[in-house]
């Protein structure tokens, strides 16, 4: 299947579909092995919009009892750089289920790893056990010192943009439908203009509607 996608312009295929498949596979093997281990319930937390895709692949492959709840992080100021404090924009997860449940955080891709230790923080505050799992590992400079992810599936070099399996190639219609296509895809640098070319976009809609 990963080989109807042929060519992104500007990408190279880091990834494949069977690789990722494979990298899920193993995401939940290491989570249900969690899980059964826990003495309290599980719950999965996914940040949006990136996380949703994984999470979604998580949910259905865990061959445990779990619950899952999708939550909206901003650790960005107006010049997209990372800032000191983290901005909760939607968190439904109450102060109850913090006393009830242990906690893994899966992610599309672990950079800095600095949301989530904002996350873990907030998580944590009734001595929850948190946990972070993450499709991709793309360690960068700005990385909190001596932290990692506890499960990595998929690994990709610091400098390199990644799209596809949830991320995203800017805020265009183009860009946010690079999140949907299969296999993780990976440039030098992002796009100035920060969005998947039109002719890209055709390869994407072409290989689903093939199926």
């Amino acid at each position: 299947m990963s080989n109807l996608v042929t060519r992104i312009p500007g990408a190279t295929l880091r990834h494949n579909l069977e690789e990722v498949e494979i990298g899920y596979k193993l995401m939940a093997k290491w989570a249900t092995r969690v899980i059964n281990e826990s003495s309290r319930p599980t719950m999965l937390i996914g940040p949006m919009q990136g996380a949703m895709l994984v999470t979604a692949e998580m949910v259905r492959r865990i061959r445990a009892p779990k619950c899952y709840r999708m939550v909206t992080v901003s650790l960005y100021d107006a010049s997209n750089e990372a800032g000191e404090n983290a901005t909760f924009d939607y968190w439904p997860i109450t102060d109850e289920e913090l006393e009830k449940y242990d906690f893994i955080v899966v992610d599309d891709v672990a950079e800095s790893l600095r949301t989530f230790v904002a996350m873990r923080d907030r998580l944590a505050v009734r001595g929850a056990a948190v946990r972070l799992t993450t499709l991709v590992d793309k360690p960068t400079s700005k990385r909190v010192p001596n932290l990692r992810p506890d499960f990595i599936s998929l690994t990709a070099g610091p400098v390199a943009w990644l799209i596809g399996e949830g991320m995203n190639d800017g805020p265009s219609f183009e860009g946010e439908a690079a999140r949907c296509v299969p296999g993780v895809w990976e440039k030098i640098s992002k796009k100035a203009d920060g969005g998947l070319t039109s002719v890209s976009l055709r390869l994407y809609l072409a290989f689903w509607a093939y199926f």
